[in-house]
């Protein structure tokens, strides 16, 4: 990866083999928009939205993408929010609980927000505090006889760890 910033930075006469405009991928958090998302990029710039990142491979980039969109139940659909609150059904991945469903509007800006700094901590790499939050947040659920939803945070703890 160093080798890599430094030839695109000093671009050497006779270096033909990264001569092409192929980057690495990172990926890309929308800060500035109302209902930001992550997307993968091959170009870091400057404009207020925050990278995690290069990864060495696509496949790692999408693995991370998936990690966080699996832990945390992040939308990927293709609906502009809050335009499309409730202009449609939800989709097929609300309904098989693998998207928050933030298209039918029940979801408010300040949990949306939480849940984003949450994958930002995952995506930096500082998630050893998120494993025991789950877990502390599992408990109570098993004490108050909520058993679904401890299974559902047994169940990210898992994806959590296995995506360390």
């Amino acid at each position: 990866l160093t080798e890599a910033e430094l030839i695109k930075r000093h671009k050497p006469h006779f270096n033909i083999l990264m001569r092409d405009d192929k980057r690495y991928l990172a990926l890309r958090g929308d800060s500035a928009a109302e209902w930001p998302r992550f997307s993968c990029v091959r170009t870091v710039k400057d404009d207020g939205a925050k990278y995690f990142g290069p990864f060495s491979s696509r496949g790692q980039a999408y693995k991370a993408l998936d990690l966080v969109h699996t832990i945390f139940q992040m939308p990927t659909c293709t609906r502009v929010f809050p335009r499309d609150f409730g202009k449609a059904r939800p989709c097929l991945n609300y309904h098989m609980e693998k998207c928050m469903g933030v298209c039918k509007g029940d979801i408010s800006a300040e949990k949306y927000a939480e849940f984003l700094d949450k994958a930002g901590r995952i995506l930096d790499g500082k998630y050893e505090g998120l494993a025991e939050e789950f877990e502390e947040k599992m408990l109570k659920a098993s004490e108050d006889l909520e058993f679904e939803k401890a299974a559902y945070l047994r169940d990210r703890i898992a994806e959590l760890r296995k995506g360390k």
